[in-house]
């Protein structure tokens, strides 16, 4: 056999070899890409004038679900139960609390297994997805909210989440889901993002929203900035051709990915209540 032949098998096994062990990488660490947990409690609600009380769900066999009760001024408020996104924690989340508290609601914001003070092992899909269902049930069977008064808000991948969480609770009146995405594979491919792999066999967190949109008769709030360059608007656009229930799609412009609430002003906590209240609710 010719010498450069033989070099160019030995390239070709190389090469190969290097292909499967990056799609192996991949699907061992592709958690790892998409939860980003951060522990320090940078802030309190007590920094925004906020009242509340620090809340532990326990978790089998010894893990909990850390949250922040923010009561309302009315103790008839609406409730809603605010999912973030796959960064930071609640701490990072008080500026947009504020404002929903600002006019009116009551909030239950929760950390997610593996971030601030909720403790447990490393997140996973199947994992977020219990934590809220989790923290969902406790405002339903230890703070005796009515599901009809219990909306959800998910930014982000928190949307993702709070979609599936209406699937599990289809009683939920109303979700808000800002700055969301069909599904990880889209974002995978978006901008074409590991075209070189076959990521539809390697990709073990879906979180498709797509795919369950059509299941659900909830009412959405769609939100997402028209400068996002985390998750591109289109797919806000597809979610909401999707849904079947009452929906409302807002684009903001010259929003980004996480300044929606900043570039809207006070217009922000308005439309999010006048959506999920109706147009004829006053506010707290």
């Amino acid at each position: 056999m010719a010498s450069w032949t033989r070099y160019l098998l030995y390239g070709v096994e190389i090469a190969a070899i290097a292909y499967l062990l990056t799609c192996f990488a991949l699907a061992l660490a592709q958690r790892r890409f998409m939860f980003v947990p951060c522990k320090p409690i940078v802030a309190t609600p007590t920094d925004y004038g906020l009242e509340y009380e620090s809340i532990f769900i326990p978790l089998p066999p010894d893990e909990k679900i850390h949250g922040w009760w923010i009561p309302a001024q009315s103790p008839d408020a609406p409730v809603l139960l605010y999912l973030h996104g796959n960064g930071g924690n609640v701490s990072s989340n008080l500026p947009r609390v504020q404002r929903f508290h600002r006019v009116g609601f009551a909030v239950f914001l929760i950390d997610y297994r593996g971030y601030g003070l909720s403790e447990g092992r490393f997140p996973s899909e199947k994992r977020v997805y219990e934590d809220a269902e989790t923290a969902w049930e406790y405002l339903v069977k230890e703070r005796n909210i009515d599901p009809k008064e219990l909306y959800v808000f998910g930014h982000s991948l928190g949307g993702a989440i709070a979609i599936e969480l209406a699937t599990r609770q289809p009683e939920i009146p109303g979700l808000v889901i800002e700055g969301s995405f069909t599904s990880m594979l889209d974002m995978a491919r978006y901008k074409g993002r590991y075209g070189w792999l076959p990521i539809d066999y390697l990709l073990t967190q879906r979180f498709n929203s797509l795919e369950k949109l059509p299941l659900l008769n909830t009412a959405i709030f769609f939100l997402h900035g028209t400068e996002d360059a985390v998750v591109p608007v289109e797919m806000s656009e597809t979610l909401y051709k999707a849904t079947v229930g009452r929906k409302e799609l807002w684009l903001v412009k010259t929003a980004g990915h996480n300044d929606i609430a900043t570039i809207a002003d006070s217009t922000y906590e308005k439309r999010v209540w006048q959506f999920l209240l109706s147009e004829t609710s006053e506010f707290y």
